[in-house]
């Protein structure tokens, strides 16, 4: 398995995306995109691999994903056995979707700060998530302001610190090296093809 440039596929009229995915088991290769994600696990678990956090995920699970972060998603092989238990609702959005000097908005100054942490990766763990979730699904139905206004919203939820978990707290903020350096590209591409078995520091 490589690491693949994934290309968001918008539609004329849209500048985000929201899709809701199906599966016998979660079809998803190891990717990046310049898009920053929301993952709702609706039905599924597994392990994940998120920049250099490997962990497990489980049903009911809210991960904010920021842009140009590796990841991948994937299912054990004891729930692979069961039929039809894979689902996921995303949307996925440029950073700068309101325009880059939105976020330096006094009032949206805290969800700019979001979209920037992302890219240490999150899982929510506070809050109300059934009114995310309602929102997530509402985003899907709906067009043109509303649908800005419903992710403005949801993004607000991450805003409260208690809300959230940092996956990489030690993560850069700079832009992603593997775009650039080939040497680390070699290593994510390692991790990638071994996801499954123990990776010894001599073997780096």
């Amino acid at each position: 398995m490589r690491l693949l440039y994934a290309k968001i596929p918008y539609r004329v009229s849209e500048s985000v995306y929201g899709v809701r995915w199906s599966w016998p088991q979660i079809v998803c290769p190891y990717h990046y995109h310049t898009e920053v994600e929301l993952v709702w696990i609706e039905k599924s678990q597994g392990r994940m691999s998120l920049g250099d956090y490997q962990g497990s995920f489980d049903e009911g699970d809210l991960f904010l994903i920021g842009s140009n972060v590796p990841h991948v998603f994937y299912n054990t092989a004891e729930h692979r056995s069961i039929p039809g238990a894979s689902k996921a609702l995303v949307i996925q959005f440029p950073p700068d979707f309101l325009g880059e000097k939105t976020w330096r908005t006094p009032e949206l100054i805290d969800v700019g700060h979001v979209i920037r942490l992302a890219k240490q990766g999150m899982r929510f763990v506070g809050g109300e998530r059934s009114e995310i979730i309602s929102k997530m699904k509402r985003f899907l139905k709906s067009s043109g302001a509303l649908r800005m206004a419903l992710l403005l919203e949801i993004l607000n939820e991450w805003t409260v610190e208690k809300n959230r978990e940092i996956l990489m707290p030690l993560a850069g903020s700079g832009s992603a090296p593997w775009e650039k350096d080939t040497r680390f590209q070699k290593i994510l591409n390692l991790l990638a093809d071994r996801l499954n078995q123990r990776i010894t520091l001599p073997d780096l």
